[in-house]
């Protein structure tokens, strides 16, 4: 008995002492001097042909750029040249294009064209290897970084060397990390040490049918304490349904814009506090140790579910 009033009041501790710093400290990270980024991410139907999905890639940039002119970044999901799910053991070796290569000659194009970044999925050829991957393209149309997937969870795909790439998009430092990837441990530490402002999370995915809040990108956010951008594919391969659940989630896990189940695109103006330094970082840290505990005990039931408790 002595031990459940303890806990009780633990937590009690711990859910006054969150909502006592939460104002304080959210507000004056959206206070300090930052800089701006506008960022678009989608998800989109795909098909088995590689070229059709890039022309759909293209006909999105246009539009997206057409309505939201100031875009300076555009995301698309893992893997998203082909099909994902496939019963042809094959599909992968013959769709998979290398880097530099035609695909990525067709995102650059769309990147010059439109004067805007892209991130997108493609599989890739590489030494003999197929590997699932994320590149990243300049407005410019120089590639800057490409992510392989560490930890594949299709037996077609190689491992990649890493799970998180880092490269700087309108000065800002951006992560790139894919589906199953996020939720390692060596992730979380990299992009802490690179202090990382944005986290692009590229995905063929869908929610748990538990996970009605979004307990799971939420809870990602406030452990990477940045921005979480995902992107994701929708539609049915095989015996798969994508609910082409995307999001944009701030770094204390507020979910600012969203979208799922049908074809789309959702914009954000992400201001990132770029005035956190020696003095401040550590009262950041420290509530966002304490929000993720209390986030965590409050959906305990989702979160079990997904760790096992």
């Amino acid at each position: 008995m002595r031990l459940i009033v303890i806990c009780l009041l633990a937590v009690t501790a711990l859910l006054v002492l969150e909502r006592t710093l939460r104002y304080p400290v959210t507000n004056s990270y959206y206070a300090g001097a930052g800089d701006e980024i506008t960022v678009a991410t989608t998800a989109i139907h795909v098909s088995g042909n590689p070229q059709e999905n890039i022309s759909k890639i293209g006909d999105m940039v246009a539009l997206i750029k057409e309505e939201h002119r100031d875009v300076d970044l555009i995301v698309f999901g893992e893997a998203i040249s082909g099909l994902y799910k496939t019963e042809d053991n094959d599909y992968h070796r013959h769709v998979a294009d290398t880097v530099p290569g035609n695909i990525t000659e067709s995102l650059s194009a769309i990147c010059i064209q439109n004067a805007v970044y892209i991130s997108a999925g493609m599989v890739e050829r590489f030494n003999g290897r197929i590997y699932n991957s994320q590149v990243m393209i300049s407005d410019s149309g120089q590639i800057i970084t490409i992510q392989r997937k560490k930890y594949p969870k299709a037996s077609s795909f190689e491992p990649g060397y890493s799970t998180l790439s880092v490269s700087k998009v309108r000065g800002l430092k951006t992560g790139t990390t894919i589906c199953y990837d996020i939720s390692k441990k060596e992730t979380v530490k990299k992009a802490r040490d690179e202090s990382i402002s944005i986290l692009i999370h590229s995905n063929a995915d869908y929610y748990e049918e538990f996970d009605s809040i979004g307990f799971a990108y939420r809870y990602l956010a406030k452990q990477y304490r940045s921005w979480l951008v995902t992107s994701n594919r929708v539609g049915t391969e095989g015996n798969t349904r994508w609910d082409g659940h995307i999001e944009i989630i701030d770094p204390f896990g507020r979910v600012v814009k969203n979208g799922k189940e049908v074809e789309q695109y959702i914009v954000f103006d992400i201001k990132c506090n770029t005035d956190i330094n020696f003095l401040t970082r550590p009262m950041y840290n420290f509530y966002n140790k304490i929000s993720l505990i209390v986030f965590t005990v409050k959906h305990f039931d989702i979160a079990r579910r997904y760790y096992d408790f």
